[in-house]
This record gives structure tokens, C-alpha cells and sequence, in this order.
């Protein structure tokens, strides 16, 4: 009867929990949103379209001189096109920005930006890609001198940017289904807002960092090849070579700056406003109203099986349908909310099999407590790898103080 009591409680506040989740609006917004003219914006804005606008005009540049000089055929000076070519589609993509902030606007909501932003996020996807094969493929004309002239142009430069291509539209589709977790999220627009997503950083850090190594490569093999050159004629090979690996690596360090610079400042950001405690992160959530609650984390997420809306099919457990709710943990703070319609249903002797850690927790008066963080305990049941691969699935119960000790 206590438990029915506790159901019932959360019952009452379950259209304010809700309504507290969908006003959920980062700090910058809550500062920012009615201010007009809001010469932060404006200012950044205008900074960063000037450097897009110059970036887009040079890349367009480099496109146009390649297609009308027929000497500049070759395959490293087709890849360099096609590098300037996705660049310049991520680069209008800044236009967004210098919109909301010049309007007026300043925020919208992130599940827009990306719509908005798709063109851009597309050619995001292939520049990683075809730098890495830029820089490939000036690594083969170096160890094999006979490359250029062997290779058949149409079939290898068709298969790199088909490769290309198909890395747009996987990095596009990850864009959305990352950043569409949260649709109503309030953005101002800018590149940060929609690839800071840590899984998507590593896959173009994997990229960057592999393209890094054959430059790496390349310049040693150069540079070891033209203390050993002998002729006249063997020197001047060498020192073309030189040239171009110099202008290459001009070329590929451009873009190569950016992403360097945005990796740093997202991996120095606590995940949901989480401060950094003596080197262990903290993780924290927020539940309205305060008080006394009890977390229950499933244990099904700890041994690995698929998040929200998974059927329990295995004999013993609790219920087969959807019990948690899904708790989305990355750049920001999420309030809960979560299905009681099934819970009441339950037998709190089943429910108890299926929860692999149960605990209490009082809030502050903001209704913020702190769900884990690294340690032996959160080691011991996985948690907190479980934290950082960006998801958890939970269910909080609202608790009298003095019943908090028989549940």
C-alpha cells in the first residue's frame, strides 16, 4: 500500500515533470533570447561569415582553375577539387548564424538548424575522407615514380569519391539521429552547436590523425630520397616532389586547424554543466519537484541490451513492456520523464529483479542531485563507461523522508 501511495504521488506530478522537460533551455539561451540587438552575436557572426565567405570564394577558385587548365588533369589535382568542393558545402553552412543573429532571433530549435544546415553537414562528411586520400595518393606517386602514369584516372578517381560520397550520407544520417534525440533543443546556429557529438568527432579525429601519419610518411620518404639523388635529372624530380608535398600539406593543414580546435574546447566541456572534481567526472540530473527520490537503474542497459521501447522477452523478468523512460546525457542537462502508467501495474517484488542498483538521493532546492561518477562502486557495475557512451535508462520513485528507509 506504501508503494501504491508512492505511485500515486509521482502520478500527480508527472504532467509537471513533463512540462519542466520541454521548457529545458540551455543558460546561453535563458541570457540571450530577447535580446535585440545582441552585439555577441552579431559580431561573432559577421567574424566567422567573413572567413567562410573568403574560404568559399578560394575553394570555388581552386575548382574553377582546375576544370578550365587542361595541364592540371592529374590525380592529386582532381583530389584537391574535390577537397575545396566539400569545403566549400560545409562553408555556407555558417550563413545560419549570421541569419539568427542579424534577425534577431538568435536561437532555433537544433532539429531546424540541421535541416537547414544538411547541404553543409553533407560536404562536412567527405573532407576528412578526401584529404585522407589526397594525401594517399601522393604517398603512391612518391614510393612509385611510374604511378601517375599507370594509374587509369577515371576508375580510381570514381572509386575515391564514391567513397567520399558514401561518408557524406553516413555522417549526414549520424547528424540527425544524434542531433534529433532532442529536437527542441535551442541552438544559435552555429557549426559547434551540431558536431560537437563525441562519436562523430572521433571518426573524423580517426581520420584526420591517419592523414597526419601518411603526410608524415611521405615527408620522409622524400626527404631520404633527396639526399641520395645522384643525377641532375633524378634532383629535379625530387625537388618537384618537395614542392608539391609542401603546397599539399598547406592544403590539408587548413581545415585539419578548425577541427583540432573544436575537439580541444568540446573535450575540456563538462557533459551536462558536470564539474570536474579532484580529475573524476561528476554526472548530474535534474527532477522537478525537489525532494527525496529513489533511483532505480535497469539492469538489462548493464548487460547490454537496447535501450527504450525494447520488449522483455526473458522468463522471470519484470514486465514486457516499455517501464523506463530514456535519459539522453550529452552537451547538456536533461530533465526526466518517465512512464508510471506501466510501473502501477507492477509488483515491486518482480520490478525488484529486473534493477541492477537502487539507491536514494535528495535533491537540492532546483531538484539537482548527483546520479555517479568514477569510482570503485560505478566501475564495479559498469555505470560509468555506461554514462560516457551517452545514455542510461532510469526510473526515479518519489519518497516521503521518513519512508525513505523501508522501500
Amino acid at each position: 500500500m506504501a508503494l501504491h501511495r508512492k505511485f500515486t504521488l509521482a502520478n500527480a506530478n508527472a504532467n509537471a515533470i513533463e512540462t519542466d522537460a520541454e521548457k529545458s533551455r540551455p543558460k546561453m539561451y535563458l541570457k540571450f533570447h530577447n535580446v535585440y540587438p545582441c552585439w555577441n552575436f552579431i559580431i561573432a557572426a559577421l567574424a566567422i561569415n567573413a572567413v567562410a565567405m573568403f574560404g568559399m570564394v578560394s575553394n570555388f577558385s581552386v575548382i574553377w582553375v582546375t576544370y578550365r587548365t587542361k595541364t592540371l588533369r592529374g590525380t592529386a589535382n582532381f583530389l584537391i577539387a574535390l577537397c575545396s568542393f566539400f569545403d566549400m558545402l560545409h562553408e555556407h553552412g555558417h550563413l545560419l548564424f549570421l541569419y539568427t543573429a542579424l534577425s534577431g532571433q538568435n536561437f532555433l530549435p537544433i532539429s531546424s538548424a540541421v535541416r537547414f544546415c544538411s547541404v553543409s553537414l553533407f560536404g562536412i562528411g567527405g573532407i576528412a575522407v578526401s584529404i585522407a586520400f589526397t594525401g594517399l595518393d601522393r604517398l603512391l606517386c612518391v614510393l612509385f615514380p611510374a604511378f601517375p602514369r599507370r594509374v587509369r584516372p577515371l576508375p580510381y578517381l570514381s572509386a575515391i569519391t564514391l567513397l567520399c560520397l558514401a561518408s557524406s550520407v553516413c555522417t549526414l544520417i549520424g547528424y540527425y539521429k544524434k542531433n534529433n534525440e532532442t529536437p527542441n533543443f535551442m541552438v544559435t546556429g552555429t557549426f559547434s552547436d551540431l558536431v560537437s557529438d563525441p562519436s562523430l568527432l572521433l571518426y573524423a579525429f580517426i581520420l584526420y590523425s591517419v592523414t597526419v601519419l601518411i603526410y608524415l610518411i611521405t615527408g620522409f620518404v622524400i626527404r631520404k630520397r633527396a639526399k641520395k639523388a645522384s643525377n641532375s635529372s633524378s634532383s629535379s624530380a625530387e625537388l618537384i616532389n618537395r614542392r608539391i608535398f609542401r603546397s599539399l600539406l598547406v592544403i590539408v593543414l587548413r581545415p585539419m586547424g578548425p577541427f583540432c580546435t573544436l575537439q580541444a574546447y568540446c573535450s575540456n566541456q563538462p557533459t551536462n554543466g558536470a564539474p570536474k572534481k579532484n580529475g573524476s567526472a561528476a554526472r548530474y540530473f535534474t527532477i522537478s519537484p525537489p525532494g527525496t527520490y529513489r533511483v532505480l537503474i535497469w539492469s538489462q542497459l548493464l548487460l547490454g541490451a537496447n535501450f527504450f521501447g525494447t520488449q522483455i522477452t526473458t522468463p522471470n523478468e519484470c514486465n514486457e513492456n516499455e517501464i523506463f523512460a530514456k535519459i539522453w546525457m550529452g552537451r547538456r542537462e536533461k530533465k526526466m520523464v518517465f512512464r508510471l502508467d506501466i510501473l502501477q501495474k507492477g509488483n515491486f517484488d518482480e520490478l525488484a529483479k529486473c534493477f541492477a542498483h537502487f539507491y536514494s538521493v535528495i535533491t537540492d532546492e532546483n531538484g539537482k542531485f548527483l546520479l555517479a561518477k568514477n569510482g570503485t562502486f560505478s566501475k564495479k557495475l559498469g555505470l560509468f563507461s555506461m554514462l560516457m557512451d551517452g545514455t542510461i535508462n532510469l526510473h526515479l520513485i518519489p519518497m516521503k523522508k521518513e519512508g525513505a528507509s523501508d522501500l
